[in-house]
């Protein structure tokens, strides 16, 4: 019985050490990629190539990509570098407050009243389900974290052993308050002019309405184009995709406000041209009266520009592509991951990354950069669906801030999350607000 019992455990051990031993020659063959083809890369070690500071939950992903950025050579053939192979009542009071959370509670309130018709006042009831999912979305969890940083060591891999992200609840969620949603509009002939709006059009015609003075004929609106009609997991991944983008706006308007009370010489030029338009346009704050306001412009990009929400982007080819003035062909499927935060912070572009100047936005600044350098909300057929409404919205809530308070630096200082997927300070961003009349 004995003599079994030790045969067995030895057959074990040998299998178990086959395994192990397979599984690290697939991750050293996979990590001597770029090596192969005489790319510069940042070498990674196995089983996390470079991304074991980040699933111990040592490092924020974003940070992690800077500093792979930071390691390569600035050869602009090269410039993608790849990451692998496969509370409103305590601001009348004066106190220090904890901003992104005042701001999370805004931009829910928005959202989910702008794309998806229902009200919730989420300053004085901070549990409604729609504040509790943009919770979820966004927790910075050990699950979420391993899963991510696996996706990007091998996704092959994380597919293979049907690992999950996390998200399932969400997806499930946004699913249902669609086809909820949609059940009831049609069958009510209900029409609120929102985003909503716009994926029924979408499911039902392949097109949205033309804006007044545009015409649809033969099924096409000019200057859109016809497309395939929606099918409803798609429009609950739209609308995901939209309520995410407009939630996270928080992080944006959270950043921007820290920079201005770090900063108070710009926060006092944005306080007299806020006053100044208000003025003119009676105290209203309106789309036009926001679109005057290009200091304010400046201000928001520049912050964008420092804390990228989305500060990592991710891409796959989907045709071999040969890299100008370099011998390396991207095979077609080859995932390529990009560091906005470390493109933002490249002094070859933005001299002294670390100091917060808007007029890095003026148009003359503007004109002499590389538009590509900039990519706060990605760009081409990717970009942020919710972009437009991510500033604007971000550019409402300063301006509601900003004309009735200063802001001010408290003795909290600012980290980042080691275990987001986006940019966020890991003990949130306080501020004291000052009244100013």
């Amino acid at each position: 019985m004995a003599l079994l019992l030790d045969s067995w455990i030895a057959e074990l051990v040998v299998v178990l050490s086959a395994a192990v031993l397979a599984l690290y020659l697939w991750f050293s063959s996979s990590y001597r990629h770029w090596k192969n083809k005489g790319v510069p890369y940042a070498e990674p070690t196995v089983p996390f190539g470079n991304f074991w500071r980040n699933f111990f939950g040592h490092e924020c992903i974003a940070r992690t990509m800077q500093n792979i950025y930071n390691q390569l050579p600035s050869d602009p053939g090269l410039r993608a570098r790849d990451g692998g192979r496969d509370g409103g009542e305590m601001v009348d009071r004066g106190e220090s407050v904890e901003v992104r959370e005042l701001i999370a509670r805004f931009t829910t309130a928005v959202i989910s009243s702008v794309a998806f018709g229902q009200e919730c006042n989420c300053q004085r009831n901070s549990d409604h389900e729609f504040r509790q999912w943009g919770r979820t979305i966004f927790e910075p969890t050990w699950q979420a974290a391993i899963s991510f940083v696996l996706n990007f060591v091998s996704p092959t891999l994380m597919e293979y052993l049907r690992i999950k992200g996390g998200g399932s609840n969400v997806s499930k969620y946004f699913q249902q308050m669609v086809a909820d949603t949609v059940a009831y509009r049609e069958k009510n002939n209900l029409r609120r002019k929102d985003f909503m709006d716009l994926l029924i059009q979408l499911k039902n015609k392949g097109y949205v309405d033309p804006d007044k003075g545009e015409t649809v004929e033969n099924g096409q609106q000019k200057g859109v184009g016809t497309t395939d009609k929606l099918s409803m997991e798609h429009m609950a991944a739209q609308a995901f995709v939209f309520f995410a983008a407009g939630f996270e706006t928080s992080t944006a308007t959270s950043f921007t406000l820290h920079e201005l009370a770090l900063n108070p010489d710009i926060q006092s030029k944005l306080h007299d041209e806020i006053d100044a338009v208000l003025e003119e346009n009676g105290g209203e704050i309106s789309y036009d009266a926001i679109g005057k306001m290009t200091y304010l412009d400046k201000v928001v990009s520049e912050s964008l520009r420092k804390h990228p929400p989305a500060a990592v982007l991710n891409r796959e080819c989907k045709q071999d592509y040969k890299i100008p003035d370099s011998d390396v062909v991207l095979e077609k499927g080859t995932p390529v991951v990009l560091s906005v935060l470390g493109l933002h912070h490249d002094p070859t572009h933005f001299p002294d990354p670390d100091r917060f100047d808007p007029e890095r936005f003026s148009e003359e600044a503007k004109a002499k950069r590389h538009p590509y350098v900039y990519l706060p909300f990605g760009e081409g057929p990717r970009i942020c669906i919710g972009m437009r409404m991510g500033l604007l919205q971000t550019k409402v809530g300063l301006t509601n801030i900003l004309s009735k308070y200063s802001v001010r630096t408290t003795q909290k200082t600012v980290a980042n999350h080691p275990r987001s997927p986006v940019l966020m300070a890991k003990s949130g961003i306080h501020l004291q607000f000052v009244r100013r009349f």
